[in-house]
This record gives C-alpha cells, structure tokens and sequence, in this order.
C-alpha cells in the first residue's frame, strides 16, 4: 500500500468522497514494501569533461551542456536551479543569450534542471546554434563559463529571488483552471515527494531564501564535472561511433581544465551583467466593475481602415486581459516570395522585441500563437502570419494575454517597435537561416500533421507550398524586405480585440495611443496619406 499514491477530485461532499473510495479501494492491502531507491551516481569520472560530437535527423546545430547536481527535490522551498536557470536563460540586456544573439551565434536558450531522481539530477543549458554559432562553440563554451564565473563572484542576490517568489506566487493562486483530470494525476504522481502540507502547492513557489543552498548548486556548475553535447549535420563522416539503439553516429573525446579556461581566455569581452528589476511584475490585482454587463463584444470603432472591439470580463472574475491586433495584408500573399518575407518581417519584430517581451513573459504577461492548421507556423512567437477565410490575405497577428496591470507598457513597446521597423542585416541573416532550417524540417513531422497541411493546402487559396518557400528562399536579400515590409503594410486593415479586466475607458485610451503612434510614426510611410487619425 505504500507504494499507492491517491488522488481524487469530486463534487460530493467529503465524507460522500472518503465513503465512495473506501468502497472501492478497501480490498488493496497494505503489503509493507517501500518505493525502490536506486542510490549512487549515473556518472562516474570518465563521464565527466567530455565533448560528445552527434549526427542528428533534422537540419541544425544544438550545444548541450550539463552538469551533474543535488536534486532540487531535497531544497524545493529555496529553488537554486528555478534561481540559477532563470539568471543562466534569461534574455534581457547583459545576459548570456543577449550576447550570443547580438554575435549571431544562437537563436534560443534554455536552462534549468532537466533529468532527476530522488538520488541524483542534472542541470542543463541548451542552446540553439546559427551556422556562425557552430564555428564559435569553444567561445560560446567560454562565454557560458564566464557568466557562471559572474555569478559566483556576484553572490546571490534576495531582490532577484524576491521577484521570482512574487512571480511564481502570482501564478500559482491566479492560474487557470485545468481539467480536473490532469490535475489529480499531476499531485498523485508526486504525492510521494512532498509532506502532506505542501501536495498543492508542491515545488511551484520557494518561499525560502537561503544563500548557501543555491551558492552550493552554483559552485557544482564546475569546470571537473562538465559534459558537453554538440549536435550538427556538419558532423556526418567525422564520427567513429553508433549508438546500438537509433544508430545515431557520434564521438567521444575528453577536455581538461586547462582547455575550458583557455576557451574562456579567449571568448569575447562582452559586458555580461546581471538583469535589471523587472518592470512588468503586478503588484495591482484588483478587479474592475465593469457598469455594463455586456455578453457579447461591442464595436468601439469602426472605418474603412480598422475595427475595435471590446468586451469586459463578467464570468471569470481574473485580473486578466488579452489584446489581440490582426493586421489583414493581402499583398503578403501574392507569392511565395512574399510570404517568405512576411515571415522573415514578423521574427524580425518579434526578434527586436526580444529583450523586452522576455521581462514581460517571466511576469507572466505571455505571447504565443493560436492553434491553426493554415500552413507553417512556428511555435512560441508574439507575431506570425497565417492566412485569413475571409479576405485570403495574409494576417500578422499581435497577441498580448496576461495580468492586465503592465499590459499596457507592453503593448507601447509592441506598437512602438511595429512603427520603426527597420532591417537589420545580420539579424535578417540569422532569421533566414532558422526559417531555412525550420522549412527543411518540415519533411521530419508526424504524418497526421503532414496531412493536416496538405489537407489546407487543397482547400484554401492563396496558400503557397513549404517546397516552393524552400526554393525561393536563397534569392530573398535584406534589401527586398526593406522595399517589402511598406508594400505590404500600406493597404493594411487592423482587426483590433480587447477583452477580459479592462473597463471601456481604459479600452479607448488604449487605442487611442496605438492611433497616436500610428499616426507619428507608421502612417506616414505606410499607410495612404490621406488617413486621419480618428478613422484609424
């Protein structure tokens, strides 16, 4: 019976919840035995400061390094690898990721704890790296070590376990709702690893700060017990090894101490520094009493050249809003070219947003994209395209959801980068190269999503195929999408939606400064000059 872990979510009553699993659970008998504990460590000192070299499936180059750690399981309450994993990953101004962009080295970082046991556990840090990345990997090696470095001369810091304590407590008690199915299996299968006092809540808010405890795991992020992964096509035929299970061709070697500090010698002298205090954390959750009840959405603006639409929260009782902005370009889809460069042009604004929508998804003010199967998308992104039923153009679509306190700060920053959209060749480079490789992996994908797009392929028009993108794609230049971008947004129509803990009055003033900004700083070389600023 000690190996049973039972959760159960009812409507009944509780006496009418213990009667009803008494009945059906009495006859399980409790047999004495406990949960097997496998002790001892999964690596030993030849496992340690290696460099493994992998030939992966898809196209791309991915650097892998991990560590060896205590289980954040046994320190759940003080969270060292949440603290070190969102210092390691962030991707604001000064951090590690911040400088491997600006070289144009990587598009993505991870890094947290990643594969644990009660016994033993591993900190990892991944990153995605451009073919100018896979060249520099002994610099981004450096470069890590060097914020490592940082950190353990810097201390640890209350403010920065502050802000993520108010973080994860503003999740926790303002988290949606969830199928009462998921959530009972999620606390049973971790019943065993908490007291009772804490099944709810479980490792989702460190209320403890204890310096020694994540100084501990910081100094275990070592030069000794690295291992470092780097996977690349570039690898095909430099290997002299196959993995038995997946045939995958790899090979071992060891690096030193020496080495590692050599890399870090020799690794750019970029100004790596810590995080400045998030702006965009609430601190107001009040919720607003909207005096109209209105069910459905109401139009607060309409002319030829834009909608608003607006609808206060009356069901939900959350201090969140969500503002959506499509803006309907038909010229987006007039040939593969042309969606190509309106997905270069939408990651090119999501890319220049990135130092600031990072502070803001950590505060819980989040962009992602909706589920559609209207062609290629790519996941996680605040802008994309996809096409529209009803006027087969070309949406870019804004989506900003979360606390409503900051949103607004957002929302400028978003307009505000739309507005003074420019082309930045080396960032056109590396986002031509990821979109490359995303197209090129599209042949790896499941066969029902590969169904699924051929399916919207046959019925929708104006829908180009991934093959003829992939063909297009090496003849598209930074200069074409300078010419493009004004094209394409001068017969733009803008299907705004705001809804959710905003009374109308801050709806309108909302609009009103996406108008004012439109009408200084995007109208003018976009839209017909003829617009003024109260029919936007």
């Amino acid at each position: 019976m000690q190996l049973l872990s039972f959760c159960c979510g009812l409507l009944e009553s509780p006496d009418e919840i213990q009667s009803l699993v008494e009945d059906k659970f009495q006859e399980i008998r409790n047999s004495g035995r406990s949960f097997p504990s496998l002790p001892g460590q999964p690596c030993s000192s030849e496992h340690l400061q290696i460099l493994v070299r992998a030939v992966p499936i898809k196209e791309g180059n991915k650097l892998r390094i991990v560590w060896p750690i205590t289980p954040e399981i046994h320190y759940y309450k003080e969270g060292p690898c949440r603290y070190l994993g969102h210092l390691i990953g962030h991707r604001g101004e000064g951090s590690l990721f911040y400088i491997l962009k600006k070289l144009g080295w990587a598009t993505g970082l991870y890094a947290g704890e990643g594969a644990w046991t009660l016994e033993f556990s591993f900190f990892e840090v991944v990153i995605d790296l451009t073919d100018a990345g896979h060249d520099h990997m002994q610099d981004i090696v450096g470069l890590l070590f060097k914020y490592i470095q940082l950190l353990q001369q810097s201390g640890v810091f209350k403010w920065i376990f502050d802000e993520l304590l108010a973080v994860c407590e503003t999740g926790f008690h303002y988290q949606d709702k969830v199928q009462p199915i998921y959530y009972v299996v999620n606390i049973a299968s971790e019943m065993r690893m908490y007291p009772p006092k804490d099944w709810l809540v479980r490792s989702s808010m460190p209320s403890n700060f204890n310096q020694d405890i994540i100084q501990m795991v910081l100094n275990e992020l070592s030069l000794d017990k690295v291992r470092i992964f780097w996977e690349s096509k570039k690898f095909e035929g430099l290997t002299d090894m196959v993995e038995p299970w997946y045939g995958t061709a790899y090979s071992i070697e060891k690096v030193t101490t020496p080495m590692i500090q050599e890399w870090m010698s020799m690794a750019p002298n970029e100004n790596l520094h810590l995080p400045a205090p998030n702006i965009f954390i609430p601190t107001d959750f009040s919720l607003k009493d909207p005096k109209e009840k209105i069910k459905y959405p109401v139009l607060l603006r309409n002319s030829s050249y834009s909608r608003v639409w607006y609808k206060p929260d009356i069901m939900f009782s959350s201090p969140k809003a969500c503002v959506k902005i499509d803006f309907n370009c038909p010229y987006a889809s007039n040939s593969p070219e042309a969606q190509i460069l309106t997905s270069i042009f939408a990651q090119l604004v999501m890319d220049y947003l990135n130092e600031y929508a990072y502070y803001a998804r950590v505060a819980g003010l989040h962009y992602y994209i909706s589920n559609t199967d209207r062609g290629f998308e790519l996941p996680h992104k605040l802008i994309y395209a996809l096409v529209d039923d009803r006027t087969n153009s070309v949406l870019l679509r804004v989506t900003l959801d979360g606390y409503n306190h900051k949103l607004r700060i957002l929302l400028e920053i978003v307009v505000d980068k739309i507005a003074k959209f420019e082309v930045k060749p080396d960032n056109f480079s590396v986002i031509k190269e990821r979109v490359t490789q995303d197209y090129q992996n599209l042949k790896f994908q499941q066969p029902y999503e590969q169904a699924m797009y051929y399916c919207s392929l046959s019925l929708e028009d104006r829908l180009w195929p991934w093959m003829e993108k992939l063909e297009g794609l090496p003849n598209v230049k930074a200069e074409d999408l300078a010419k493009f971008a004004p094209m394409m947004l001068s017969r733009a129509f803008l299907e705004c939606y705001i809804a959710g803990n905003i009374e109308r009055a801050e709806a309108e003033s909302m609009i009103q400064i996406f108008s004012l900004r439109a009408q200084t700083l995007y109208v003018n070389h976009y839209f017909h000059p003829s617009i003024s600023q109260s029919e936007l």
